[in-house]
């Protein structure tokens, strides 16, 4: 039985490089399935368009770009340059909510949704009578 896996930065870059490999390709899931002599059936080609389940293996992505006519290499470098862009912004957030955070650690629950509403000065205002 699998166990569920943790997708990583790579794991979703791999999974949109494949979507676009599959829909550029303009052939269905079984046309595929067909190009690889069946060692991935039409159903994973799916899952891994759809980005359910595990994440695309390599021989996987292989297949699929000798399938589809697509250079593995030039993809995988697209690939590594997109999990790279979205580790950087992953960091840029840490560190950002590591900036922020401590500000709010000590208030009340009903402060802290306070502190962070975008209205919170139009409610605090009392109307004119």
């Amino acid at each position: 039985m699998a166990t569920k896996y943790e997708w990583t930065a790579f794991d979703y870059a791999s999974q949109q490089a494949a979507a676009k490999i599959i829909a550029d390709s303009g052939y269905s899931y079984r046309a595929i399935s067909d190009l690889m002599n069946n060692a991935v059936s039409h159903v994973r080609i799916s899952d891994i368009e759809k980005g359910r389940k595990a994440p695309i293996k390599l021989s996987e992505f292989l297949l699929l770009c000798q399938a589809c006519e697509v250079d593995p290499v030039t993809t995988l470098k697209e690939i590594i340059e997109t999990a790279r862009e979205y580790e950087s912004r992953e960091r840029e957030s840490r560190i950002t909510d590591d900036l922020i955070e401590p500000r709010f650690e000590n208030l009340p629950p009903q402060e802290l949704a306070a502190s962070r509403d975008m209205n919170r000065n139009l409610e605090a205002e009392t109307p004119d009578e």
